[in-house]
C-alpha cells in the first residue's frame, strides 16, 4: 500500500462502523422518504479503496480523511441526482442505472438508497481482512 500507515486504515475502518458516525452520515444525506431508513446505509469502506487511502496518506489523520471521503461522496450523490432529474425527469420504475467498474462504491452506497429496495441490486465481493 506504498506509504500508507496501516494503523490509520484500521482506525478509519473502526470509526466507520461506529453507530454515531453512521448516524452523522445519514443526517447529512438528508433522505426523508426512504422507507428502509438508516439500517440500509453502509458506511463500511473497502480497505483497498484508493480514495480513502489517498486521503489517509495526504492528511495522516483519520477524522479529516473520513470527512473528506464522505463529503465528496455526498457531493457526487447530490450532483448525480440533479443530473438524473434534469435528464430523466421525475423518477420512474423503468429508469435503471448501471454503476460499472467505478471503484469501491463511494457513490454507489448512496445511489442505492435512492432506489426502491426491490430495484437496488448491489453485488460486492467479500471484503478481505
Amino acid at each position: 500500500m506504498d506509504g500508507l500507515d496501516r494503523s490509520l486504515l484500521a482506525k478509519a475502518n473502526e470509526q466507520c462502523l461506529d453507530p454515531a458516525f453512521r448516524n452523522a452520515v445519514w443526517r447529512h444525506l438528508g433522505y426523508r422518504n426512504d422507507a428502509r431508513g438508516l439500517p440500509a446505509l453502509s458506511t463500511r469502506i473497502h480497505p483497498r479503496d484508493q480514495m480513502l487511502q489517498h486521503s489517509l496518506r495526504h492528511f495522516h489523520e483519520v477524522n479529516r480523511s473520513l470527512s473528506q471521503y464522505f463529503n465528496v461522496a455526498l457531493q457526487q450523490h447530490n450532483s448525480a441526482q440533479q443530473v438524473f432529474r434534469r435528464v430523466l425527469g421525475a423518477p420512474k420504475e423503468k429508469h435503471r442505472l448501471l454503476d460499472f467498474a467505478c471503484g469501491y462504491g463511494r457513490l454507489l452506497r448512496f445511489l442505492t438508497l435512492s432506489q426502491p429496495l426491490e430495484e437496488s441490486v448491489v453485488r460486492f465481493g467479500p471484503i478481505p481482512k
